[in-house]
């Protein structure tokens, strides 16, 4: 995953007479400020552990092990804002985006083209396309035999012989001109928490999805039940399903940009001092619950 640069003692008075520094970054500097000067609702109980602490799952341990090494060889890196989810985090979005696939395969099985075996042995649907936008660390989490249609669009040429590795800046549209109108499902987390940032991301998001109406719902009360079918009245114009954690701050921008309501679940980011919320435009049963990693005053 990947997230924004804590400012910390950012002198105010030297940026009012710094005149070099061009206006679309004055502009973008002053909402990271903006943002992070507010206090976020919750904070990551951190646990007593150096290691990532494992909760009880129906996945075997080696799975549960090979999550666990991932991190370990992945370091994160600064340059990239790269702050990796918490392990049981990592698995509890992969449970969703299972619920999501059987929604689409649920939801399209007139139209889509029957398959073989539309689960392997770890219960991860066969058929589904997903962009995991900025989150190499739930694309990863996915077994390899499972990743044949998903592919991690990043800027981090670290993963470059992935099979489903593409190339990604979110300034340069161009670099996912070949995956147009092909993917059913977005996983998003990009490097910084600015509205004019997501604002990007949601166009290549747009240009990324299957441009059909889908499956996509609304949360009424955001603990997942309520939901309602809306595609036609929808004003985002988002064709597909998506999950996505930024601050609560930006619960507004998710959705206008993409339909997306906040969840009981906030994810659990080790390194990272401020407390994100986990946003999706689909009933997802997993993400009601509240993750036990999170203290909520």
């Amino acid at each position: 995953m990947i997230v924004y640069i804590v400012l910390q003692n950012f002198d105010k008075s030297s940026m009012k007479n710094e005149q070099q520094i061009e206006s679309s970054e004055s502009d973008l500097l002053a909402e990271i400020i903006e943002i992070s000067t507010k206090s976020s609702r919750s904070r990551y109980e951190q646990a007593e552990s150096s290691g990532w602490e494992i909760m009880d799952r129906t996945n075997n341990q080696e799975d549960e092990s090979t999550s666990q090494l991932w991190t370990v060889s992945n370091p994160e890196k600064g340059r990239f804002n790269q702050y990796w989810y918490s392990q049981n985090t990592v698995e509890t979005y992969i449970d969703a985006i299972i619920e999501a696939s059987l929604l689409i395969l649920e939801t399209d099985k007139h139209t889509r083209a029957p398959s073989p075996s539309n689960r392997n042995s770890n219960n991860f649907p066969h058929g589904i396309r997903i962009a995991f936008l900025s989150t190499p660390s739930i694309y990863f989490a996915i077994p390899s035999e499972d990743r044949g249609q998903c592919f991690l669009f990043d800027i981090d040429k670290k993963w470059e012989n992935d099979r489903g590795y593409v190339y990604f800046d979110f300034n340069d549209e161009s670099t996912i001109s070949d995956y147009h109108n092909q993917f059913d499902m977005a996983v998003i987390d990009p490097p910084f928490i600015t509205s004019c940032v997501w604002k990007k991301y949601a166009a290549i998001t747009k240009l990324l999805l299957v441009s059909k109406p889908c499956c996509c719902f609304r949360s009424k009360n955001g603990e997942g039940e309520g939901y309602e079918n809306n595609n036609a009245l929808r004003s985002s114009g988002v064709s597909g399903l998506i999950l996505a954690t930024t601050v609560f701050e930006n619960k507004e921008l998710m959705d206008q940009l993409f339909g997306c309501r906040p969840m009981n679940f906030h994810p659990s980011i080790p390194n990272l001092v401020y407390q994100y919320e986990t946003y999706c435009n689909f009933p997802s049963k997993r993400l009601t619950n509240h993750n036990p990693e999170i203290v909520i005053p």
